[in-house]
């Protein structure tokens, strides 16, 4: 198909075409557009195929000498591609460069071979980041090796904050034990937040740093009822009206109803602001308007996205002060919705393919 287009004159850019099939290894392709076509521009095919790790387009186009100036840094490229085999290839047999970006890389992925080759073979060494991104992704060899042999291991803070976020338990272990680098609150907090019970009943049991209010705050913005009961009971952080005004906006009503029945929490209008903001289910606002007298006074902000006529009635119905100074905006195929807002005194301001913008008349 490619080729007859070429041979009809229908491509307009050739070397998006040769870029393309470089970082899929489509070598074919590329010999025929080279020696057929006449292509000589072929942008930045060397970096993505060095990028994708597609080492028999590389050799080709290294042997017709078809290099840009960005392949340069290749071998960073080669590195992120997880291939040990294209980035040596590329360190004997060309001048290409790489950075410290190219271990930190290799060593987020658990390539431990690669960054041992590239420390043994190379002399950019690695960042701070190496340690981070093999933390952060649960590369326990990688970041043994690295404590080990690399001096640059530890100069980032909050390696072990990002292995509590991420969960894993091997982690931070071997960081306790070893006792380096250290933690600070953000560890418990972030495992709280991402639902990590045991994490944060092991940082309770074995670390000294313990929790922000932010723990118990974002549980419950993020629906983990069992970590905001666990730190209710076990920890003296408590958390403010943000965990229920959050939880609320999420619609998680069991952890809004915990939090007023045990924390005594009740919700504000940001509660019903964020969620007009964001899910928009109408069955939470019409408990927290029944429930929480106290959150009706909300405004909203500027733009309301009117996806559901339901919702724009039930606010019109209960709160239409909500809406002062708002521009709704409805998709502009929406016929049911834009009708009803022509019939019902709001004003078109303007509109194009996809959305129609409405103000009050």
């Amino acid at each position: 198909m490619i080729k007859l287009l070429f041979e009809r004159n229908l491509v307009s850019d050739p070397v998006a075409v040769v870029q393309s099939a470089a970082a899929r290894g489509h070598l074919h392709l590329i010999q025929w557009l080279i020696e057929k076509k006449r292509i000589t521009n072929t942008g930045g095919s060397f970096y993505l195929a060095a990028e994708n790790g597609q080492l028999d387009v590389l050799k080709y186009l290294h042997a017709k000498k078809l290099h840009a100036e960005s392949d340069q840094f290749a071998l960073d490229a080669a590195a992120s591609s997880g291939s040990l085999q294209v980035v040596q290839w590329l360190h004997y047999n060309t001048q290409a460069h790489c950075t410290s970006h190219a271990m930190d890389v290799a060593a987020g992925m658990g390539n431990l071979e690669m960054v041992q080759w590239l420390h043994h073979r190379r002399t950019e060494g690695c960042s701070s980041l190496a340690m981070h991104f093999a933390a952060q992704n649960g590369h326990l060899e990688t970041v043994k090796w690295l404590h080990v042999n690399r001096k640059e291991a530890f100069e980032l803070g909050g390696v072990m904050d990002s292995a509590a976020a991420y969960g894993d338990l091997r982690l931070l272990q071997w960081f306790h034990e070893i006792r380096d680098g250290g933690c600070t609150t953000a560890a418990m907090d972030r495992a709280a937040a991402n639902g990590f019970l045991s994490i944060v009943q092991w940082l309770h049991e074995h670390r000294t740093e313990g929790c922000t209010q932010m723990a118990m705050n974002e549980a419950a913005k993020n629906g983990h009822l069992d970590i905001v009961t666990w730190l209710h009971c076990n920890r003296n952080e408590g958390c403010t009206t943000m965990a229920i005004d959050r939880a609320a906006a999420n619609s998680h009503l069991e952890i809004v109803k915990w939090l007023r029945c045990h924390c005594k929490l009740r919700c504000t209008p940001l509660a019903l602001e964020l969620l007009f903001s964001n899910s928009r289910r109408l069955n939470t606002a019409v408990f927290l308007y029944s429930e929480f007298p106290e959150c009706r006074s909300f405004r909203l902000r500027h733009e309301f996205d009117v996806a559901w006529l339901e919702i724009l009635q039930w606010l019109l119905d209960r709160t239409p002060g909500a809406l002062d100074g708002c521009t709704l905006k409805a998709k502009s195929w929406n016929w049911h919705v834009c009708d009803w807002l022509k019939d019902n005194g709001w004003r078109l301001v303007s509109n194009d393919d996809v959305f129609s913008f409405w103000k009050r008349s």
